[in-house]
């Protein structure tokens, strides 16, 4: 497993992008495109590229809401705190993917 320093945007594949913000807690919306949608909960962390920079970001829970999924984010407590991140895409890398295939 990589870390983030030595991850390039080529190393990175979309499965998700992040909604808008949902509450004031710092939850946001999730676009899922894995398939089945819930897969996307299996990854341990998540990358979304901002201003050309690679960050790795965790689930800190997780809900179901009307069939919407909401997330929080560790580290992401406000909903100040989300207006940077809105519309971003998640990323895995291909590495893990493809471990995920072989299992």
């Amino acid at each position: 497993m990589k870390s983030p320093n030595d991850i390039t945007n080529s190393d990175l594949v979309a499965i998700g992008s992040i909604g808008k913000s949902h509450g004031l807690n710092g939850s946001f919306f999730l676009n899922s495109y894995c398939d089945p949608e819930e897969n996307f909960f299996t990854y341990e962390r998540f990358f979304l590229i901002q201003k050309k920079k690679i960050l790795e970001l965790s689930i800190k829970s997780k809900q179901i809401k009307s069939s919407k999924n909401i997330i929080n984010i560790s580290g992401i407590e406000t909903v100040d705190e989300t207006v940077s991140y809105t519309h971003l895409r998640a990323h895995e890398t291909r590495e893990d993917l493809v471990c995920r295939l072989l299992l």
